[in-house]
């Protein structure tokens, strides 16, 4: 979308979300509050227009600036600014949304019982004023701790595949997958070093990354490779072509790319753009695929059925890509892979507490957000990533590595 477009768009966005916002919360805290609310609420309203308003106002402000001038987005990179404009705008926003979907639920469940509640209309609109009190408090409090919970946890997901004819001692392969690692100064030498351990501490036999080495300029290009070269692997660590391994320089997508490639090569950790090979385990071969799938760039069923083509026979085929589009799934099950692994949505990095099934989003880009999903007889295992893209935090949705093992089938 052209920049002079997606500006005003988000600012009609924010301007509406708080506007319904202050006019409910309004409304529904004073009877809940009535004493507490009256007595305070311009204060309350201008530390939140404050809060949620200045970072966008900044970001607005700095965009447009470099837009003009051809340049980057200016941004602060110091604790003071993060403390006091970033976080709070990102705790505020989430809050914000948080109760607006409850809020939003209650109101049309009033709508759809109005004709018949008549008589206890009063009653039902002080229960859903006392339902919001409780709501706003416990988000008021559960946003920041999800904030910290998801920043220092690392969730460990055990996949255990059965396979026909698995011969003697395979069972105990141990094939670890990752991705999204995102170096930069919120995924810091600190988180990375903790990453790099988890994975080290399952004593991998074979680990497969995802893409997304960084999230953006050269700064942590050398960081995030050196960490990933520290991976202990008997049989090798290798990656495919994430999005934001593009996105090092302004519009120089290739030498951003390169520059990866070589820095990871360099660390004995190899990325492989559109290409395949064979790793023999004894007598068990197993086939690896790495698709380039990107925002810059998409496999065509050309390339993919070339790549598919040279299997030689492999007891087990494995698909590495970075985005889970349809392409790549249909192209797997056709080429009658076992497997695909990838990344790219983190899981559905913001997701939203709601009744029944959680929000993201990620939605709106692909339904395949964390998990396994089955084709056929080809499973997909969408791993949650690492790092963060976007925005600097993660809400309900806690970094992952996936550890696969084999099993021979009944």
């Amino acid at each position: 979308m052209n920049f002079y477009f997606l500006i005003p768009a988000l600012v009609i966005i924010l301007s509406l979300v708080e506007y319904y916002f202050i006019k409910r919360i309004n409304k529904l805290l004073s009877i809940a509050c009535e004493f507490f609310w009256l007595k305070n609420k311009r204060l309350l309203l201008r530390i939140y227009l404050l809060i949620i308003n200045t970072y966008p106002s900044f970001l607005i402000f700095s965009w447009g600036y470099a837009s003009i001038r051809n340049e980057s987005a200016f941004v602060p990179q110091n604790i003071f600014f993060d403390a006091l404009i970033l976080f709070p705008f990102w705790w505020m926003i989430i809050f914000t949304i948080q109760i607006i979907l409850f809020i939003l639920l209650l109101d049309i469940i009033r709508l759809l019982i109005w004709t018949i509640t008549r008589k206890v209309r009063g009653k039902i609109f002080k229960i859903e004023s006392y339902l919001v009190l409780a709501l706003t408090i416990f988000f008021i409090f559960y946003v920041p701790f999800r904030f910290w919970y998801d920043y220092t946890n690392i969730s460990i997901s055990e996949y255990e595949l059965p396979i026909n004819n698995l011969p003697e001692g395979i069972s105990k392969l141990r094939i670890i997958f990752i991705s999204d690692t995102q170096a930069d100064r919120y995924t810091n030498k600190i988180r990375l070093s903790k990453f790099i351990y988890e994975v080290n501490s399952l004593k991998p036999d074979l680990v497969l990354i995802g893409g997304d080495v960084i999230t953006s300029t050269p700064d942590y290009i050398q960081t995030g490779a050196e960490f990933l070269g520290r991976i202990k692997s008997k049989y090798g660590v290798y990656s495919c072509v994430g999005d934001h391994d593009n996105w090092a320089y302004r519009n120089d997508y290739q030498r951003s790319r390169n520059e990866v490639k070589a820095a990871l090569l360099k660390n004995d950790v190899k990325m492989l753009d559109n290409e395949s090979m064979i790793i023999p385990f004894g007598d068990f071969k197993i086939f690896l695929s790495f698709t380039t799938n990107t925002y810059m760039d998409k496999t065509s069923d050309e390339i993919f059925n070339s790549l598919s083509g040279r299997d030689s026979n492999a007891d087990f085929k494995i698909m590495v890509t970075h985005q889970p589009i349809k392409s790549v799934i249909s192209n797997s099950v056709k080429n009658k892979f076992d497997l695909i692994l990838a990344g790219h949505t983190h899981g559905g990095q913001i997701t939203f507490l709601f009744p029944f099934f959680n929000l993201s989003p990620t939605i709106f880009e692909t339904k395949f957000l964390r998990g396994e999903y089955d084709f056929g007889n080809t499973k997909m295992i969408i791993c949650r990533g690492l790092g963060m893209s976007l925005a600097p935090v993660r809400y309900n949705s806690t970094p992952e590595i996936i550890l696969i093992q084999f099993n021979k089938s009944e």
